[in-house]
């Protein structure tokens, strides 16, 4: 009798155990690969690199740092990195020709307009007052987040976006270059360069600060998805802690995102965006986003959200 009460005594322990809810964690030793550019978006992660966070979840975060985004987009693709943060119209372009992603959350960060030292044009109200038929060189990237960005940011304000004259240059030292040379009248650059510039005799015309969302991005690569379900919610676990640690104080963890951001060595003094707990990109973000990207004849069609975002690895 003492047998049988203790084979039903285990055997209701254990079914209440198999019922109660669980907190899934990654394996330890575990690697997720991220390859990162030197941006201020990518503060979070940092912080949370260095305190340990993603440790306490038992998850091994390696950072590869790119300086060139077409070697980063190759990586991507040959499956060397699990994920990056990255741009909303780099993910839809790469979804739309085949290329299986997903975006997992929103990701702030900062761009600025910044106009040439001694420009006739300095500020926002000065582009607003421009005689009509007025052109100026602005150093883009022909049909990416920093012109995305551009139009947005100038149409907040009033100012007509065919003021434009793009002037392509995909590299940010040869685009800082030419704005403070002069032969270019303003750039769109993200932070730090745009507290480089400006320390060098350039003027702030408009920033994102004003938009009610930059088109921001983490994703990750299908492959990682499916086999490391549980090491993106680890992820994302410790990527709100360091977010956490951000808030309370930025001004502490400045010299280690300079440091390991790797941000050029005269960049003492830059702005960070109030990070938010990671977020799943909202539908009307990816409209207007897919919207502008048809009007630029950039997509023959246009992916549905749920094949470009995925919110479920969130916590």
């Amino acid at each position: 009798m003492k047998q049988l009460i203790s084979r039903i005594l285990l055997v209701v322990f254990l079914v209440n155990f198999s019922h109660a809810p669980r907190r899934l964690t990654a394996e330890p030793g575990q690697t997720l690969v991220l390859g990162l550019m030197p941006a201020v978006n990518i503060a979070p992660i940092i912080v949370a690199q260095a305190e340990g966070f993603f440790q306490q979840e038992s998850l091994t975060v390696k950072i590869e740092l790119f300086k060139n985004q077409m070697y980063r987009e190759s990586a991507l693709q040959a499956g060397t990195i699990d994920g990056t943060v990255s741009d909303l119209i780099n993910a839809v372009n790469a979804v739309a020709q085949g290329f299986p992603l997903k975006v997992t959350s929103a990701s702030e960060g900062v761009f600025g307009l910044v106009a040439a030292p001694r420009s006739k044009y300095p500020d926002a109200s000065s582009w607003k007052s421009a005689p009509s038929g007025t052109k100026l060189k602005v150093g883009l990237l022909e049909n990416s987040i920093i012109y995305y960005v551009t139009e947005r940011m100038l149409e907040k304000r009033g100012i007509r976006t065919s003021i434009i004259e793009l002037v392509s240059s995909p590299q940010l030292p040869a685009r800082m270059e030419m704005l403070l040379a002069g032969r270019i009248d303003a750039a769109c650059l993200p932070e730090p360069m745009i507290s480089l510039v400006l320390r060098s005799g350039a003027t702030l015309v408009a920033d994102t600060e004003s938009l009610p969302f930059t088109p921001g991005v983490i994703l990750f690569t299908e492959k990682a998805l499916q086999t490391k379900p549980l090491l993106l919610k680890a992820f994302y676990r410790g990527y709100n802690r360091g977010v956490a640690s951000l808030a309370k104080n930025p001004d502490r963890f400045k010299p280690l995102i300079l440091e390991k951001a790797e941000f050029p060595p005269t960049t003492k003094e830059f702005s960070l965006p109030v990070f938010a707990p990671a977020r799943v990109t909202r539908l009307e973000e990816y409209r207007d986003v897919t919207d502008w990207m048809r009007s630029k004849g950039l997509l023959s069609f246009i992916p549905p959200y749920e094949k470009v975002v995925d919110g479920s690895y969130l916590p």
